[in-house]
């Protein structure tokens, strides 16, 4: 006895770990799909639509800025999850170093000095992956330990994973910074949907 596509969709995505990839033909349903599911699951959804990036832009602070507009929208959606994960947000600057540098010069003919300051705030990951790859992976540890806590099985969804991948140079670190996160996660659940065409 043969399952529907929706049918074996639930299943995996009830699953204890669930990562599922959806490629299709455009304009099939995968969206809906998607969408059908967390409406019937009553589950907060995520949906980061991943729109052409130009391949002289990386790809990590597009990515980031459409997440973080998904989140800030769980405060209306989801109060509880949303405004866990915003508390923990305000706590985040604690995991990152500061490093100031600054100097002193006289000016020709002792005329004068001339100082300058400079500070740079990162992150500990930051040396390994793009600043904005490195937050992409702490927003998404952040949803994952909220849902941990309220005990929520959020759904994102990355629809149009496509686009990330037709510029591996722009697109690919982000790609991986995302894989190297969410593939240890078991609260929330993860959709990677895109065309083949």
């Amino acid at each position: 006895m043969s399952r529907s596509v929706d049918e074996r969709l639930f299943s995996l995505l009830d699953g204890e770990k669930a990562v599922v990839r959806l490629v299709g033909p455009r304009r099939i349903g995968k969206t809906e799909l998607v969408s059908y599911y967390a409406r019937e699951k009553k589950v907060p959804i995520l949906c980061v639509t991943i729109q052409p990036i130009p391949a002289d832009l990386s790809a990590g602070p597009v990515v980031l800025e459409i997440l973080e507009r998904e989140m800030e929208a769980l405060t209306h959606t989801f109060p509880k999850l949303g405004n866990l994960i915003e508390k923990m947000a305000r706590s985040k600057s604690k995991q990152e170093t500061r490093r100031s540098v600054g100097g002193e010069v006289g000016l020709p003919g002792g005329v004068g000095k001339v100082s300058a300051k400079a500070e740079k705030r990162r992150t500990v990951e930051a040396t390994q992956f793009s600043e904005a790859d490195v937050e992409l992976r702490s927003t998404l540890r952040s949803l994952e330990l909220a849902a941990m806590e309220l005990r929520l099985r959020p759904l994102v969804f990355f629809d149009e994973i496509q686009e990330l991948l037709v510029n591996e140079r722009s697109g690919m670190p982000t790609v991986w910074a995302i894989r190297n996160e969410v593939q240890h996660h078991t609260a929330c659940r993860y959709v990677f949907a895109g065309s083949n065409q």
